[in-house]
């Protein structure tokens, strides 16, 4: 839990931050804690970490997104972010539930969305 919240604070930091984050094994290790069989803490834990490398400080909030904020979500897509915070979004509690709709929203900012049947469901 403290090796996640460790992380999760490295991500708030520059893009470097993020970037030398991304290139190690940590955000495969961020998606596997979002297991189902996990703790809230747990999975609270990695969603903030999750949410902190897809965020970008930089401008209003239409501000297009860097390549290298780009890049971290598609990573995080191949690794398969999107299904997991789909299975998610009717978790038990109300603060992971936040957490995944706060993730999906910055995926949702860069067009990055489930397929249709799965978005109709989302929409729900």
């Amino acid at each position: 839990l403290h090796a996640l919240y460790v992380a999760s604070n490295i991500a708030t930091g520059l893009e470097q931050h993020k970037d030398a984050l991304m290139a190690t094994t940590i955000p495969a290790s961020m998606v596997a804690c979002l297991h189902p069989l996990n703790n809230t803490q747990v999975k609270v834990a990695a969603l903030w970490g999750i949410i902190n490398l897809c965020w970008q400080e930089d401008g209003p909030s239409d501000t297009p997104l860097s390549p290298s904020t780009l890049a971290r979500l598609r990573k995080l897509q191949d690794l398969g972010i999107l299904d997991q915070l789909n299975q998610m979004r009717d978790d038990p509690s109300l603060d992971v539930k936040d957490r995944v709709r706060t993730a999906l929203d910055l995926f949702e900012k860069a067009g990055m969305h489930l397929d249709n049947s799965s978005s109709d469901a989302m929409q729900q």
